[in-house]
């Protein structure tokens, strides 16, 4: 031990070497322990790490077979037989969407749409299906007990078939009735044999032979041997059309009425579908099918058009026009035919006008054809796309409101309302108000019509999703004939009345 001595107030310790050497030891000691503690901890760390992944593959596969046995028990409880569609990764369906088609057993086209856009397919009309798509058949005639039972939300694309073939031939001899200037005249014989006599002595009009449209016109004069008795459909033969490099050009326009009473009636704003008949002999204008490809749209005869002097804002104003005074000429008809079908908001009707204009631009509709025809087309996807976007076809909260929540997402009562502050001043303000004209807007007075009011509702979800078609009627700055207006129903006069009252406060609207 060191000896420790005090002197002068201060302390001195002394060590011996003994003392020296036994401290130098310790510390080496401590030295040497600390360094073999780091060496086995060294050789610990890949141990641990290597039990830990074993755990967390371990508990992977645990959770994967359970993953797996929840899933295969419930199969079996929905009776769900291919186990293979849980190991293979699959296209999520649209929330369950489903779509009942009716087609050619060789036409996947429109299975293919649908399925893109995350509908799943059913094969049977007793399945619960959203919508049912047909390109062939008539869907009424092969279900008819069905379509008089449908469900809330389910859309059919067809009208009932005494409207739906209307809308397909009404043109023929509807130009001679109505004085309607945007109908070339159409005979069907040997039914209106009398009218075309008729027509004949008070005119020298040219007449194209229908029935050969679909790959040329035959050109015939008034004063030719015509076999009245024959069953065949005459049209007038537009004396001036316009024409490209000597060829008579066709526009394709696509429509959509997505309701009938009242009337709503959409334009597709994308392509036209182009087609050229050129002149071969003396009476025969073919179609010329190196003219129609992708190489002719709706933007290069546009831009042709307007490098020839043509004002193309005009020739759609017409187009547009020619539409809509076709189709409320007929309204009386439409009405007359479809108030005893309840629920008329389930059918949509996809048809496409053919549309001839003369040098001026004057538009005239040639015929109309129904949605089972435009198959082959350029833009057939894209058109069905916008059709089912425009009816809210698309998500499933989006057919008919399935709950409340859906339903103040897609619309609400102040979305309706037009104009608050006149329903709020006299008279609107007395209960008795309603049935002044002023009045019939306020939404207390359209709560006592829950079918107006839920015609106001699609038709507030229409324009907010409209896309590529564009709404031509009911529209503000749109052609209404005065005559023709005073005769439409009170449901589509408030219609109209609605839509100008919205284009008043937003142009968007308009």
């Amino acid at each position: 031990m060191g000896r420790a001595s005090i002197r002068g107030g201060s302390m001195k310790t002394t060590f011996n070497q003994n003392n020296f050497s036994t401290i130098a030891f310790c510390s080496q000691s401590r030295k040497t322990t600390t360094l073999k503690a780091k060496h086995e901890n060294t050789k610990k760390v890949p141990m641990v790490r290597a039990r830990r992944r074993t755990c967390n593959n371990v508990m992977i596969t645990i959770i994967s077979l359970i993953v797996v046995c929840v899933a295969i028990h419930t199969m079996h409880r929905y009776k769900l037989t291919d186990y293979r569609l849980l190991l293979i990764p699959q296209r999520k369906c649209n929330s369950n969407l489903r779509v009942l088609i009716i087609a050619p057993e060789n036409d996947k086209t429109i299975n293919h749409i649908f399925e893109n856009l995350g509908y799943a397919l059913v094969h049977n009309i007793n399945d619960n299906w959203d919508i049912l798509w047909s390109t062939t058949a008539d869907p009424f005639n092969l279900y008819t007990s069905h379509m008089t039972k449908l469900k809330p939300h389910q859309v059919v694309n067809h009208f009932p078939p005494h409207l739906s073939h209307y809308m397909s031939y009404m043109n023929w001899g509807d130009g001679l009735k109505h004085k309607q200037k945007y109908i070339l005249h159409s005979f069907k014989l040997p039914e209106m044999k009398k009218e075309l006599m008729d027509y004949e002595k008070d005119s020298h009009k040219r007449f194209v032979i229908r029935d050969c449209l679909v790959n040329g016109m035959k050109v015939i004069n008034a004063n030719d041997n015509i076999n009245y008795n024959a069953s065949l459909v005459l049209q007038e033969f537009l004396d001036n059309p316009l024409l490209i490099n000597k060829m008579i050009l066709e526009f394709g326009v696509y429509v959509l009425m997505s309701s009938v009473n009242p009337l709503r009636i959409y334009r597709y704003n994308g392509d036209v579908d182009i087609k050229f008949f050129q002149l071969t002999d003396s009476k025969h204008f073919c179609l010329n099918p190196q003219m129609v490809s992708e190489s002719f749209n709706k933007n290069s005869i546009n831009s042709y058009l307007n490098t020839n002097g043509y004002n193309v804002t005009l020739l759609y104003e017409n187009i547009d026009n020619a539409i809509v005074s076709f189709l409320m000429m007929n309204e009386q008809y439409i009405v007359k035919h479809t108030k005893n079908i309840e629920q008329l908001h389930h059918f949509i009707h996809l048809m496409r006008f053919n549309i001839i204009m003369d040098t001026k631009l004057n538009v005239y509709v040639r015929d109309i054809q129904a949605g089972e025809d435009f198959k082959g087309i350029e833009d057939y996807e894209r058109i069905i796309y916008s059709t089912l976007k425009t009816v809210g076809a698309l998500n499933y909260y989006e057919f008919e409101c399935r709950n409340n929540v859906s339903c103040k997402m897609l619309s609400q009562s102040k979305d309706i309302v037009t104009n608050p502050q006149s329903c709020l001043d006299y008279p609107c303000n007395v209960s008795s108000s309603c049935s002044s004209s002023k009045c019939e807007m306020c939404l207390q007075c359209l709560n006592q019509v829950p079918d107006v009011l839920n015609h106001l509702h699609r038709s507030y979800r229409e324009h907010m999703q409209c896309g590529h078609m564009k709404r031509i009627f009911p529209a503000y700055n749109n052609y209404h004939d005065g005559n023709i207006v005073n005769q439409l129903s009170s449901v589509n006069r408030l219609s109209l009345k609605w839509f100008q009252a919205k284009c008043e406060t937003d142009s968007a609207w308009c």
